[in-house]
């Protein structure tokens, strides 16, 4: 049922010791490869990385045969994708004045943004705001170190 493979001695090769020509054709192989990798890499579902029959998988195991251009754009593709033109949603958190290991729980930062946060449609996107980048929501602190 799962065999695994043997892995064989094999001597380490220093970069001196390989032929030129053979470098050239390793850097040939590689550029080709990205090529192929810069157009379909937005049409791989990435979620299926640890199925092995899947693209997604044979992706994740060369990764670093990708070049990191391929990788940023195609990351950078998927934040535009998932962004939205609505409004941020923004939301008052009060840190208090109890120390947080004897705070109750309802009062916690941490449930303060999930209330805040539970009504949301559970895709809540990044959105632009007032130029200061792609964010998820917008937090003011209010009450005693709410400027730090």
């Amino acid at each position: 049922a799962g065999r695994r493979r043997e892995r064989r001695d094999v001597p380490m090769v220093t970069l001196s010791q390989v032929p030129p020509g053979m470098m050239r054709a390793r850097l040939a192989v590689l550029q080709a490869l990205n090529q192929v990798a810069r157009v379909a890499l937005p049409l791989v579902d990435l979620r299926l990385y640890d199925d092995p029959h899947s693209l997604a998988h044979l992706l994740a195991r060369n990764k670093g045969r990708l070049f990191m251009d391929n990788k940023e754009a195609a990351l950078l593709k998927s934040l535009d994708l998932s962004r939205d033109s609505a409004e941020v949603p923004h939301m008052t958190l009060n840190r208090g004045t109890t120390p947080a290991d004897r705070r109750k729980w309802d009062k916690t930062v941490f449930f303060q943004v999930f209330r805040g946060l539970e009504a949301r449609p559970h895709s809540l996107r990044a959105v632009d705001r007032r130029g200061s980048g792609k964010q998820s929501w917008v937090t003011t602190f209010e009450g005693e170190g709410g400027s730090d």
